[in-house]
């Protein structure tokens, strides 16, 4: 009987013990959302330094690569913009750039860029539609 019973305490114990576990582990939102903030920066930090040095593969990768993990973001999208832009990839360009404009209504000028694009891309309707933005 007694066996038994701490057998049961034991279990409550642990269960207890990976609760708090558990608890003190888990983050706060404003915590995830400056992590999320500090690895974009860095993502964006780190491919601006491979455009510089015309590895456009290599900064397309890294922000493709933080696309994925922390979804849109403006900087991530329009840094997405000049890396494709560079690299001779006018549609795909034209996409980011847009993507950025919606996220950053203040930032106008992606508007321009995201419509430029189009047009390289010859894809006038949407350059037109860019424009209008504009």
């Amino acid at each position: 009987m007694q066996a038994v019973f701490l057998k049961k305490l034991r279990h409550a114990l642990a269960f207890a013990m990976a609760a708090l576990l558990v608890c003190a582990c888990s983050k706060s939102p404003e915590q995830k959302a400056r992590e999320r903030a500090q690895a974009i920066d860095a993502a964006v930090a780190r491919a601006q330094v491979m455009l510089s040095g015309q590895n456009l593969s290599g900064a397309i990768e890294t922000l493709s690569s933080a696309y994925a993990m922390h979804g849109e973001d403006a900087k991530v999208c329009e840094n997405l913009g000049y890396a494709y832009s560079q690299d001779g990839q006018a549609a795909l360009s034209a996409v980011y750039f847009e993507k950025a404009a919606k996220l950053d209504e203040e930032k106008n000028m992606l508007c321009l860029y995201s419509a430029k694009a189009y047009e390289q891309a010859f894809s006038y309707d949407e350059a037109a539609r860019m424009y209008e933005k504009y």
